[in-house]
């Protein structure tokens, strides 16, 4: 590291202190404590880019930054090809809940922590809308959020787990009805066996 860079970092962290979003940008350059960018948002990431140009440009911080800005950037969602319909969401919504009531039952559904439902739609990878239910679990392997969404032309669910940041953690697709209940049972105990 350069010698410059090095004494900038320093007089930096004796002005702002190491809580300092300046401080924790001289702490990442000088390799002491790396900025966990994964819980930043990518908003909070180009501000640090604009902020930080002319204090760190060249350095190992504006790097690692811009990496995970263009990492974020070239996950590009899918456009959707047609209109949010809230009466089928809604729908569907309902009928995926009932059918998870029917496979798995009212106790094992309590058991994993699974109530208050909400109607959920996301885009899938064709463009178009899939509807179905997220809802909260506090099990003993998985503790979050999980959807359940119905993919009507294959008259398939895709269940998928997501992480505290809102990020998809884990994707299981094209699962039968009765086969719900399984899928969600080693999702959420980490126990084929019920």
């Amino acid at each position: 590291m350069d010698e410059k860079v090095k004494k900038m970092c320093e007089m930096i962290l004796a002005q702002y202190g190491e809580k300092d979003t300046w401080g924790k940008m001289a702490l990442h350059c000088l390799g002491v404590k790396k900025l966990a960018l994964s819980r930043m948002s990518a908003e909070k990431i180009q501000s640090m880019i604009q902020e930080g140009m002319f204090l760190f440009n060249g350095t190992s911080v504006m790097q690692d930054l811009q990496t995970e800005l263009e990492r974020r950037n070239s996950t590009t969602k899918v456009k959707p090809k047609a209109e949010l319909n809230r009466e089928v969401c809604n729908a569907i919504a309902k009928d995926t809940w009932a059918t998870l009531k029917s496979v798995c039952g009212r106790s094992l559904m309590y058991a994993w922590g699974m109530f208050k439902p909400f109607a959920f739609a996301m885009v899938g990878d064709n463009g178009y809308y899939r509807y179905g239910i997220k809802v909260q679990v506090n099990g003993g392997h998985f503790k979050g959020q999980i959807a359940i969404v119905l993919d009507e032309g294959k008259d398939l669910y895709e269940v998928i787990t997501f992480k505290r940041n809102g990020e998809v953690k884990e994707k299981k697709t094209d699962i039968y009805a009765d086969c719900l209940k399984t899928t969600l049972n080693v999702l959420i105990e980490d126990n084929p066996n019920f």
